[in-house]
Parts: C-alpha cells; structure tokens; sequence
C-alpha cells in the first residue's frame, strides 16, 4: 500500500480548467455533492420504503423462530421502523456514491500518492464493512436470536417488539461491520508509524475492557451476551492483525 507523502510536487493532469480555487469556491463545491448525495439518498429512500415491508418480512423470517408474536407498541411505531430499514438501504446502497463524491472533492488537492492511499484504503475499508456485516447476518444474529428467546420459551411465550428487533439487527450489522475494520486500521497505524507495536501489545487489555463497555452502553440487547460475542470477535482480529502486521517489530 503506497502512503501519502508531501515530499512530491502537486499533481497536475494538464485537464483544462485546473485552477487554484478560493475558499469561497470550495464551499460552494462541497455544499453542492453534499446536496447532490443528500438527495440522491433521499430519493433511494423513498423508493425503499416500500419494499421495505419485505425487508422487515425477511428479517423476521430469518431471524425468530416460528410461533414468536412480533407486536408494535404505538400506531406509527411500524412507520418508523419501515423508515428506518429504508434509510439503511439508502444509505448502503448510495455508499460508492458517497466515496465517489468525497474523492472528487478532495482530488485537485490531493498529491498523487495521496490519491492511490485513499483510492485503496478507502474500498478497502468498504469491502470489510460489508463482509463483516455479512458475517453478523448469516451467523451471529441467527444464533444470538435463537439463544435470547430460547432462555424464556420454556415457560412463557415472547413477545418481541417489533422496533427493538429491528434495532438489535441494525446494531449488530452495523457494529460487527466496524470491528471487521480493526486489520485495516492496525496495519494503518504501525505502517504509517502512527502507533508502536510495543503499544498495541502492552495495551490491549485496556482496549479490551473499553470496547466492552462501549458496546454494552450502546447495546439494544438486555443481556451481556451480545458484548460478550462482539468483544471475542474484535480480540480475535486485533491479536491475528497485531501477529500479521507487527512481526519482527
């Protein structure tokens, strides 16, 4: 992976127009792709909302065993929950737009280096994002739903909310989505010389016990096991990235 370095002059293309821009200018560049990809979202949200029906049928089908009564507990508790599936749509599906859009506005500033660090990074960093996520959704939420409403089945009958079960699939998608991110950004920070190896090591307990607590602050689930799960994951990549990428060092 090729780091970013000021020591190389400007890039220059030779593309007409290629001009210094004032601060005004940039502004105005950046305040027009932020709208441009504001919209473009929103219009991707309202065409998923509704489909989003399904989605939520999906889920439901996936995740809770047959016989569980899903119930909402306000009358618009169900648009909400359907609005909120659809900008998660939106958004994963306008996430190369978004890139796109950041790169674009960040080129003419950038040197050539800079600009193949984040054109690798950047995907990189994606491509994670969603295998993690897949990962959450083929093989931890299935088992983690099964256990959690298994615990009480023996003697009662679950209700489970609708929103609250839409909540707890968007946290683990989304956070098991981040901790697959922990290979990039050690390799990141020893290559770039950022943090020593020597740090990561003698601290990791630490870092443990704070992203323990951060996720169980945060988590949608009552019980401990969803941070425990999470934690084990992200102590497995830290400790194969910390072997792979700090060896010898």
């Amino acid at each position: 992976m090729s780091l970013p370095g000021r020591g190389e002059a400007p890039y220059t293309d030779g593309v007409p127009g290629d001009r210094d821009m004032e601060m005004e200018e940039h502004l105005i560049e950046l305040a027009k792709r932020f709208l441009f990809v504001f919209a473009v979202v929103g219009v991707v949200t309202i065409l998923a909302y509704p489909v989003s029906d399904e989605m939520i049928e999906m889920f439901i089908q996936d995740f809770v065993p047959e016989g569980i009564r899903i119930i909402t507990l306000h009358p618009v508790e169900i648009v909400f929950t359907k609005l909120e599936v659809a900008v998660a749509i939106s958004l994963l599906a306008g996430a190369p737009l978004i890139i796109y859009e950041a790169f674009a506005f960040m080129k003419p500033g950038l040197f050539p280096s800079e600009r193949r660090f984040y054109l690798t990074v950047v995907p990189t960093s994606f491509i994670l994002f969603v295998a993690g996520a897949a990962f959450s959704y083929r093989f931890l939420i299935p088992r983690l739903s099964t256990a959690l409403i298994g615990t009480s089945t023996a003697t009662t009958t679950p209700l489970l909310v609708l929103s609250r079960l839409m909540d707890f699939i968007t946290f683990m998608l989304v956070v098991v989505g981040a901790v697959f991110q922990v290979p990039l950004v050690i390799h990141l920070l020893i290559k770039m010389d950022l943090v020593e190896p020597s740090f990561l090591r003698d601290n990791r307990k630490y870092i443990y016990l704070l992203l323990f607590f951060i996720v169980n602050l945060f988590n949608p689930d009552p019980s401990m096991a969803t941070p425990f799960v999470i934690t084990a994951g992200f102590i497995l990549l830290y400790e194969v990235s910390l072997r792979l990428f700090a060896r010898g060092r």
